[in-house]
């Protein structure tokens, strides 16, 4: 499914900072697996390719591709 979703700019701290929390994320709701499951919540890091966190600056466009989640 793709959807757009606009976000503000945010510098982000590294996720081994003890403020880590405050970061910018995605928020995404899917089921795992049952569909009668209920609906799980899941916290979506926005990180680059070496998984420091990603900060988000104006006028760019950035794709979320979810390529696998762990329970």
């Amino acid at each position: 499914m793709l959807e757009t979703i606009y976000a503000f700019e945010a510098a982000n701290v590294a996720l081994a900072s003890s403020n880590w929390k405050e970061n910018t994320c995605l928020v995404v709701g899917g089921r795992f697996g049952n569909p009668t499951v209920p609906l799980t919540y899941y916290r979506v890091e926005l990180v680059d390719d070496s998984d420091s966190p990603l900060d988000l600056t104006r006028d760019h466009l950035y794709n979320v591709v979810i390529d696998e989640v762990k329970a």
